[in-house]
């Protein structure tokens, strides 16, 4: 069937004005059904996180949240910024000043961001004495790694080093907050230019963090024989 209007030749302006209009709302109403949901999965996963009405250190916040097409949920908290007019307070340089914790669709990114670095020492030490000199590219560097013990939970940390072309540089924890089936981590950024960053610190922050509670409800759904083998392979946080 010839779907073109009744007039014959090209489509007048008002039929494309008026087509042009319906497809902006649907975008818009998609666009804002996708904000929606995507607020209510970021806070669905603060929730199953955190807990309803979490007690969060270092004065930080939600903030915002995001999701993908490879079902990856992440949650933002940071401190907030100062209202308008007023001066900003001093930043601690020794806690970290955002936080971002990813929910994987399974365990293959959380073992390729705790994959031991190949990198030689060495290089590694001329690359950064050459971004001294005139930096010119963006680089991370791994400056150590190793475990956080609280409570009955130890879990393993990644601290880097981000380096910047404009000269300015950050560090970054990852903490491999996986839990069953559960492939999570969580990303602690420091303030830029700030040398203090310490893992250790972050015991408050895993705390609040629901590790029995998700642990026990990963052990349930695999007693009642629900699909939770696809991430049985980050499962490298048990009790101890």
């Amino acid at each position: 069937m010839n779907s073109t209007p009744a007039t014959g030749g090209a489509p007048s302006p008002l039929f494309v004005t008026g087509l042009l209009l319906v497809l902006f709302a649907a975008a818009a109403g998609i666009a804002f059904v996708g904000l929606r949901l995507q607020r209510a999965e970021g806070e669905q996963l603060l929730v199953e996180v955190f807990g309803t009405d979490p007690a969060l250190p270092f004065g930080l916040v939600p903030t915002g949240a995001a999701t993908n097409a490879n079902q990856q949920r992440s949650v933002r908290l940071a401190r907030p910024l100062p209202a308008e007019g007023l001066d900003a307070p001093t930043e601690p340089t020794d806690e970290p000043n955002e936080v971002i914790v990813v929910r994987y669709a399974g365990p293959r990114p959380v073992e390729r961001l705790f994959a031991p670095s190949m990198s030689n020492a060495e290089d590694v030490a001329r690359r950064v004495e050459a971004w001294r000199t005139e930096p010119t590219d963006d680089f991370e560097v791994v400056v150590g790694t190793g475990e956080i013990q609280f409570g009955r939970w130890r879990v393993d940390h990644m601290h880097v080093r981000l380096y910047f072309a404009d000269g300015s540089f950050q560090d970054v924890v990852r903490v491999n907050a996986s839990i069953g089936d559960f492939a999570q981590v969580l990303f602690a950024f420091w303030p830029r230019g700030s040398e203090t960053a310490d893992p250790q610190r972050l015991v408050p922050l895993l705390a609040a963090i629901r590790f029995d509670a998700l642990w026990e409800e990963h052990q349930a759904r695999k007693s009642a024989g629900a699909d939770v083998e696809r991430g049985a392979d980050a499962a490298t946080n048990i009790p101890r």
